[in-house]
């Protein structure tokens, strides 16, 4: 009978770390094409997604926003390595919920009609936030098929895809992008939606084809300022040396702001409005983490 219990005992035991064995393994081998590998500290952090617009030529452009989620890449041995996931291509990201790179994970969300117009000049919409312990490489989001605009002329216009994979909205990541607040604890992402270039115009059809940007407010500068006349609708745009723009419209006190904008590069900033002579301010400088204040502006006819 001591012998029975022995080997009962014995066997027990030998399954005890067998078991302990597997799961070692997987934790270190793939899941879904990824290596499970987490952050050795274990400690959770909160991802925040925020959505921001650059402004545009309509009364609105209402995005039927459906899913938001965070790519989180599960392998820490190449937590370093800025650029590991430059690489990975947003074509086929969609017909799996992991690869080499990571694992789309849902951000706690709750699908709602956002007029991106009304997130201009530092106005901002927190779409939510999701749960992390390694890096997040990509954030996607899905955008359902009520999406339209309002023209001027007050005349609703309904959003076409030019292609099924525009319905996702790409934002690919560097650690620059992304605000790092409480140690790490809580990391902030800026998600631009460039109105001017996401929307054309085609023979009377209005093609959604989104153009989005990551920034956050450590590593990139902003430049704010006020235009008169008030309620002439007034357009400010910013230049950068290689032609890229970005634009907004002043508030109803004239007051403006234009964030996300790399240090290091120097600014035209073009002020216009119908009928009033356009006028051109170069060579604006940019400071990382900073406000850059323009002298104010009066248009005159």
């Amino acid at each position: 009978m001591k012998n029975v219990v022995k080997y009962l005992f014995t066997g027990s035991i030998l399954s005890f770390f067998l078991m302990m064995s597997t799961s070692c393994t997987k934790n270190d081998t793939q899941l879904g094409g990824n290596s499970f590998r987490l952050d050795p500290n274990l400690i959770p952090k909160t991802f925040t997604v925020i959505l921001t617009n650059s402004g545009g030529d309509y009364q609105e452009v209402v995005l039927d926003i459906q899913k938001v989620e965070v790519k989180e890449d599960l392998d820490y041995s190449h937590n370093d390595d800025d650029q590991y996931a430059d690489s990975d291509d947003n074509a086929d990201d969609h017909l799996a919920t992991s690869d080499s790179f990571g694992v789309w994970k849902p951000v706690q969300f709750i699908p709602k009609a956002v007029n991106v117009l009304t997130l201009r000049n530092g106005v901002e919409s927190t779409l939510g936030d999701a749960v992390i312990y390694n890096r997040v490489r990509k954030v996607r989001l899905t955008l359902g098929t009520e999406n339209y605009i309002i023209d001027q002329n007050g005349d609703k216009q309904v959003l076409e895809f030019s292609n099924d994979g525009d319905k996702y909205m790409y934002v690919n990541l560097h650690s620059t992008d992304i605000d790092f607040v409480s140690s790490n604890e809580k990391q902030i992402l800026r998600v631009d939606f460039n109105v001017d270039k996401s929307i054309k115009e085609d023979n009377g059809r209005y093609i959604l084809s989104p153009s989005v940007r990551p920034y956050g407010l450590t590593n990139f500068g902003e430049i704010e300022g006020i235009v008169s006349p008030f309620g002439i609708k007034a357009k400010v745009s910013i230049e950068d040396a290689l032609g890229n723009i970005v634009k907004t419209t002043p508030e109803a006190d004239g007051s403006y702001k234009i964030r996300g904008l790399l240090e290091g590069d120097t600014y035209m900033v073009t002020y216009e409005a119908y009928g009033y002579q356009k006028q051109t301010i170069s060579n604006v400088s940019i400071i990382a983490g900073k406000e850059t204040l323009m002298d104010p502006i009066t248009l005159i006819q």
